[in-house]
């Protein structure tokens, strides 16, 4: 995009340089010279990009291998708490006809290059079940379905009533 602005930029100054010096030159012998030498110059100032294009070896970008030390360790920690938020929430949507005010957290292990999850926190002491559900059943269906969610197990799932 910068090069296209760079060229649009050239361009429009070639044309008001010479249509400034056309208005400038006097009629004659003399005329007709500098306005060849002007249409030259436009026309270079809209060819030579051009040709820098077709000349411009685009294999060095194309063949960018991906180190190690380039990858956003933040970023990535960050896209994957997001991606479990969203997880958490469906859960929480699933079992919204059963049950109201449950509350799922997450802690994470965080490593220089990594971020796992170490527990999943589901705060039953505020639930509100709905029909003639069992408590204990909600739990434990809650508490799979985290496991199988997050690729846990049970024992990393711990429920706060």
């Amino acid at each position: 995009m910068n090069f296209l602005m760079q060229y649009v930029l050239s361009l429009c100054g070639a044309v008001v340089i010479s249509t400034l010096a056309m208005i400038i030159i006097p009629e004659g012998r003399v005329s007709t010279i500098c306005k060849s030498v002007i249409s030259m110059f436009v026309f270079l100032v809209i060819v030579t990009p051009l040709i820098n294009i077709k000349n411009q070896d685009f294999s060095s970008a194309l063949d960018y291998t991906l180190h190690e030390d380039t990858i956003n360790y933040d970023f990535l920690k960050k896209r994957k708490i997001e991606e479990d938020n969203v997880k958490i929430k469906s859960i929480i949507a699933e079992y919204s006809n059963k049950v109201q005010n449950i509350t799922i957290k997450i802690s994470y292990l965080e490593t220089l290059n990594e971020c796992n999850i170490k527990n999943i926190y589901i705060d039953f002491s505020s639930a509100v079940l709905h029909e003639n559900i069992s408590r204990n059943n909600v739990i434990s269906d809650i508490k799979k379905r985290c496991s199988d969610v997050f690729d846990i197990s049970l024992e990393e799932v711990m429920i706060i009533e």
